[in-house]
């Protein structure tokens, strides 16, 4: 598949699984729904896996900013900049990981976009859903997937040591078109399980 048209075909199934996320209850539990794409580890992995993470954010910076206009009432019980950056540094040390990008975005209020980097690809994979326990909490409110979150939105990138991405979850709370997905470049990097 050229990468055009595997950029293409990502940004479709990303937008079937957000618009899926909330039906699931396994993903209710986990706070996501899946996209699911396998990408092979060598040759043009790293272009094909960059691809997909490129347009993965843009699809989700997109979803921020027009939720944003469609639903400002909505409110989000945000951490501090400084907490959730002392939070970062935190999960970077317990379950050793480098950060390679904290950003702090606003469409109203605070929707983090974090970057990390691992030598071990499985095990931060393993990891992952107890380090969005820390960074992207959310309240225990019932039935409701998309009730309680810290944030409007969330974004978690990680990448090998050579700077190849091998999984991301991310997240959008506000409006009527809220959800999450999941990628990974292999079917052992998935954090969650997923169908």
């Amino acid at each position: 598949m050229r990468l055009s048209q595997l950029a293409l075909f990502v940004s479709a199934a990303l937008t079937l699984a957000v618009g899926c996320g909330s039906n699931e209850s396994e993903s209710r539990q986990a706070g996501v729904s899946t996209a699911v794409e396998r990408v092979a580890t060598t040759g043009a992995a790293a272009e094909e896996s960059g691809a997909i993470l490129r347009a993965s954010k843009k699809d989700w910076l997109e979803r921020l900013n027009a939720n944003a206009r469609d639903d400002p009432a909505a409110r989000f019980d945000n951490p501090t900049e400084d907490e959730f950056l002392a939070q970062v540094r935190m999960a970077a040390d317990e379950y050793a990981f480098r950060i390679v990008e904290a950003r702090w975005l606003e469409p109203l209020q605070a929707a983090p976009l974090v970057v990390v980097e691992a030598a071990d690809p499985v095990k931060l994979a393993r990891d992952t859903p107890a380090i969005l326990r820390l960074l992207d909490p959310q309240a225990p409110v019932g039935e409701n997937d998309w009730e309680g979150w810290a944030f409007e939105g969330f974004f978690f990138e990680a990448r090998d040591t050579e700077g190849v991405p091998f999984l991301a979850v991310f997240n959008h709370w506000r409006g009527a078109d809220r959800g999450g997905g999941e990628w990974a470049r292999s079917e052992d990097l998935y954090p969650y399980e997923h169908g």
